[in-house]
Formats: C-alpha cells, sequence, structure tokens
C-alpha cells in the first residue's frame, strides 16, 4: 500500500501483513477500509456502512479516504491486467 511506503520513508516500518489503525474510535484498520472498497465503497461514510460502523470524532477521514482511493487505483489496475490477458 502506498500509505505504507511513505510510512517506511519516513522511519516507520510496517509489514504487509499488520494492519495498521485508521479509526481509532471504531478500532478500525486499513485494511478494513481496504476491504469496503472491494465491497463497493466509494466514500468514508459509505465504507463505514459497509463495516457496521459509524464515524465518531471524525479524525480518520482522511487516511480513510486515501486507503480507500488506493484500493479502488489497486483494483482499476487489476482490471487492466485482466483484460490485456
Amino acid at each position: 500500500m502506498r500509505i505504507s511506503l511513505r510510512l517506511q520513508r519516513s522511519g516507520i516500518r510496517l509489514s504487509r501483513d499488520r494492519a495498521m489503525y485508521v479509526c481509532i474510535c471504531n478500532g478500525l484498520t486499513d485494511k478494513d477500509f481496504t476491504r469496503a472498497a472491494r465491497a463497493g465503497a466509494t466514500t468514508v461514510g459509505q465504507a463505514f456502512g459497509v463495516l457496521g460502523e459509524r464515524p465518531q470524532c471524525g479524525k480518520c477521514f482522511g487516511c480513510a479516504r486515501q486507503c480507500i482511493a488506493e484500493a479502488r487505483l489497486d483494483m482499476a489496475q487489476e482490471n487492466i491486467q485482466e483484460a490485456a490477458e
């Protein structure tokens, strides 16, 4: 994930096996928001709905939005690769 790459450049190491908490209020991780995007969520609000949660303080919206955008980009790239095969 691109977030992981940015954090690694900052000196923070993340494993692809590990999840990064995005929404502390609901205990949601980057993997949760990626899963929601793969289920069709295109906005943070939709992602919370897919995940069966409600936003609380809203401080996670920027990072959650980025997780969703990156997941959608990854899905689009996968679709292009499949179409090329």
